[in-house]
């Protein structure tokens, strides 16, 4: 898979994973801590503290497996040159890392790139009259049989089984990394995500009605693929599988954002409770619900950090919320759905809600919270094992 890397390479004693020889010519150290989270999740606002720790070094960095061609892993590792002082870790924060799809899926589609691109040249080049690439060789030839090439080279067997970014870094890091994934109800990161992109209410309509037909039509086209292909293999790829769901407007991206099972499911089965935690937004941005809050900051320095995590922005969505659904106070009734889907969903009254209403709350949050095995295993992290990186005593 990874030509370059080593696999579980005997590692120096010190805090970080450093090896000597990791791609030949001096000492390398990779980062100790990853932050996973996803877009429109507010991971930074709920997770900067961790910034604030003595002993550890926040550096930015290009994300793990995010590279197409086989050198990309050498790039990757000087990436993160120089070597740390010693005693302090580095922490990496990486949104694209806690999903892969084909729009963000970087080295896990490499063998569907090198498949794909040769074969469409060569039949664009054998073309008959009459003939058009898109109609008529795209989806009968090249397609499929670049998704072949992609089976073949990263397996289909399930958990465990498959060349996915958790168990590639797995098979370079062994056990000396910590990760740390902040998750978001889906309900609402999904409609967060609607304002945002300013592409969704212009093509649906920017109104409550326009984000019922948006969400409407996004679920629809995933579940159709589930049921033909498994919400696994639908998340991981779904604008490769048919020409019908490559034709959804932006490939249900949002949708699989939120659609964390798969994703975190992996993550679990290659590093465990040990190594990976997960935690909710709402547990650590909401006062009252059981995490213990980071030290508070002088107001003046709150409001600059506040400015620059995007206040901005979150405070244009509520802007847009309100415009659009004035003087509507309700609330879906979600409650009874996310009670039986495995603790995915926050309480619905403990929630900032972005639009105040949404006609199908209640399907989104059966989809998001129902598909596959419960998360309950992955997110009620044992007390004992949420302190993972300990305060240095002064």
């Amino acid at each position: 898979m990874e030509p370059i890397m080593p696999i579980n390479p005997s590692y120096t004693a010190a805090a970080n994973p450093c090896v000597a020889s990791l791609i030949g010519v001096q000492p390398h150290c990779l980062p100790l801590i990853y932050v996973i989270s996803g877009w429109h999740m507010f991971s930074d606002e709920s997770l900067g503290w961790l910034k604030t720790i003595d002993g550890v070094e926040v550096r930015s960095g290009p994300c793990f497996d995010d590279w197409p061609d086989d050198s990309g892993a050498a790039r990757w590792v000087r990436a993160w040159e120089p070597m740390p002082q010693e005693g302090r870790v580095i922490l990496a924060h990486c949104n694209k890392l806690l999903s892969w799809y084909p729009a963000f899926a970087g080295r896990y589609t490499s063998a569907w790139g090198k498949s794909y691109a040769p074969c469409k040249e060569r039949s664009i080049a054998t073309l008959k009259p009459g003939e058009d690439y898109y109609r008529d060789r795209m989806w009968q030839v090249c397609r499929p049989q670049a998704l072949a090439a992609h089976d073949a080279a990263m397996g289909t067997g399930g958990v465990g089984l498959e060349a996915t970014p958790p168990f590639v870094m797995r098979a370079l890091y062994g056990e000396r990394v910590r990760l740390v994934a902040a998750l978001r109800s889906p309900v609402d990161r999904l409609e967060t995500s609607f304002w945002v992109h300013a592409h969704y209410p212009r093509r649906y309509g920017a109104s409550a009605e326009g984000l019922h037909a948006y969400v409407t039509e996004q679920t629809a086209a995933f579940s159709e693929c589930v049921g033909e292909h498994g919400a696994r293999r639908c998340a991981f790829l779904f604008e490769l599988l048919d020409r019908r769901y490559s034709d959804v407007f932006f490939h249900c991206d949002q949708i699989i954002r939120g659609l964390y099972q798969p994703f975190v499911e992996d993550w679990h089965a290659a590093f465990g409770s040990k190594a990976l935690l997960v935690l909710r937004v709402e547990d650590l941005i909401e006062p009252g619900r059981g995490t213990p809050q980071p030290r508070r900051l002088p107001r003046r320095r709150r409001l600059r950090r506040r400015r620059r995590r995007g206040a901005a922005a979150a405070s244009l969505v509520r802007r847009a919320a309100r415009r659009v659904a004035a003087g509507r106070k309700g609330r879906p009734d979600a409650q009874r759905h996310a009670e039986g889907c495995g603790g995915l969903l926050p309480p619905v009254q403990s929630r900032p809600r972005i639009a105040p209403r949404l006609a199908s709350a209640r399907g989104v949050a059966a989809l998001f919270g129902c598909l596959g095995e419960s998360l309950s295993q992955e997110y009620d992290v044992d007390e004992s094992e949420r302190t993972i990186f300990k305060r240095r005593k002064k």
